[in-house]
């Protein structure tokens, strides 16, 4: 199993399951994510219940939109980047990489084989 220690990992993970981007939900039921299920797939969790805890900084932190300059929680921008500005997953995944607070609270997540 391999160990995803970031957020941007976690999505990178979740694009070669899911390799088409949607937008507006988190999975589309098929071969589809946003940028926030590709995560959440790859970390076999769901949002409400295990993102918030492991990525604390999602709901505590703000960061300014580079296109737009909206200043928003780190979730909110970052499904902003993906539904509004209609980045690709792996360049918020770049735009995360960066940040190294963006890593999950409590250290390394085991993921899954599949």
């Amino acid at each position: 199993m391999p160990s995803i220690t970031s957020f941007n990992a976690a999505v990178r993970a979740g694009c070669l399951k899911y390799p088409k981007q949607i937008f507006g939900q988190y999975q589309d039921g098929g071969d589809g994510a946003c940028v926030i299920g590709a995560a959440r797939a790859t970390l076999a969790m769901t949002v409400f219940t295990a993102i918030y805890p492991r990525f604390q900084w999602s709901i505590t932190a703000q960061y300014q939109c580079p296109n737009c300059r909206k200043r928003d929680l780190t979730f909110s921008l970052v499904i902003h980047l993906n539904d509004f500005h209609r980045w690709s997953r792996e360049a918020i995944a770049e735009y995360c990489d960066p940040h190294p607070e963006w890593h999950l609270s409590g250290g390394r997540v085991e993921v899954p084989a599949t």
